[in-house]
C-alpha cells in the first residue's frame, strides 16, 4: 500500500492548530476529536499516511463540509 508525504502546507496548517490549540485551551478544549488531534501532530510532523488515512480523512471533511465556514474576521483566530 503505497504512503504519502503530506504537502508543505498540510503540515504548516497543522502546526497551527496544534499551536493555537496549546495558546488557547479554554477556547479550543472542545475543539476537534482525540483521532483529530492525533492525526494534527502526525501531520505537523511531516509523517507519511498511508491511502487508507487520506480515505478516511477525505471522508471525514466530506460529512462535515458546512462546518468549514468561517467569518473573515474569525479567519487567522483559534
Amino acid at each position: 500500500m503505497p504512503v504519502f508525504k503530506p504537502p508543505i502546507g498540510v503540515v504548516n496548517n497543522a502546526k497551527k492548530a496544534i499551536k493555537w490549540r496549546e495558546e488557547y485551551p479554554k477556547e479550543t478544549s472542545s475543539a476537534g476529536t482525540q483521532v483529530g488531534w492525533t492525526r494534527a501532530r502526525q501531520l505537523a510532523n511531516g509523517e507519511s499516511v498511508s491511502e487508507d488515512i487520506i480515505g478516511r480523512m477525505v471522508s471525514f471533511f466530506a460529512r462535515h463540509e458546512g462546518s468549514k465556514e468561517v467569518a473573515p474576521e474569525y479567519r487567522n483566530e483559534p
